[in-house]
């Protein structure tokens, strides 16, 4: 324990200190320098401030009715149809423009050619928006190992909300290819926002349910086939 009679005359003083093994209490003589760590112990909330929050991402639908009958890229189709995966896109998009919509998205899309018919040409994304630098695509037609179902959270986790391929109708034989933005990773599910509705929901109650019951079935590792992942440029 630490006593005054540990110092030489009044004019002493504790510092204390935190590492990995707990706070540690060292008596400082008067005069007497600090260590490196000790400066930055104490002087840590000047030197060391808090990160800005990370910019919202804002929910969007590909129903909304100010698009939902708009062609989507080049084709017959609409955005309300099958714009899930340019919707996913503007969401990620509005972490820098919170203004901006699908509408706008697709048109920009068109204008660089990034749609074979109403297909987004992943990697040609950052053409139309310069602010979301393509970073790698990842598709799985099987069973996710426990190493790809944890690379989810970390990418997550480096590079912020992603486009999620998913099955929109997990009750068919067939997949019915749906993109979603992942947001993050809770527990053994994720939290997405759904294109479809422009709605938060926890992804397995939402495409986990294999046999129609209400109640989820499949975990990340079936559930999941693909990311689409992006970086948000810095100024």
């Amino acid at each position: 324990m630490v006593k005054r009679s540990d110092f030489e005359g009044d004019n002493g003083y504790i510092v204390m200190t935190f590492d990995a093994d707990g706070a540690r209490l060292r008596p400082v003589h008067a005069g007497a320098p600090l260590t490196a760590a000790e400066v930055l112990a104490l002087l840590g909330d000047i030197l060391q401030p808090e990160p800005s929050p990370a910019p919202e991402i804002v929910a969007l639908s590909q129903r909304d009715p100010r698009w939902k009958d708009e062609p989507l890229g080049f084709s017959n189709l609409t955005l309300g149809g099958f714009g899930c995966a340019v919707t996913a896109v503007t969401m990620l998009a509005s972490r820098v423009d919170p203004g901006v919509t699908p509408s706008e998205m697709n048109a920009w899309l068109r204008a660089r050619n990034a749609f074979v018919g109403a297909n987004i040409v992943w990697e040609r994304v950052p053409a139309a928006f310069p602010a979301l630098q393509f970073v790698k695509r990842i598709d799985w037609d099987r069973r996710l190992t426990a190493e790809e179902v944890a690379s989810i959270g970390q990418v997550l986790g480096q590079y912020g909300p992603q486009v999620l391929e998913v099955d929109f109708n997990p009750q068919t034989q067939k997949q019915e290819q749906h993109f979603v933005v992942a947001l993050r990773r809770v527990g053994d599910d994720l939290e997405i926002i759904d294109t479809w509705d422009g709605q938060r929901h926890m992804f397995l109650e939402r495409y986990g349910d294999e046999d129609g019951d209400g109640v989820p079935d499949q975990d990340l590792a079936r559930a999941t086939w693909g990311l689409r992942v992006y970086r948000v440029a810095e100024d």
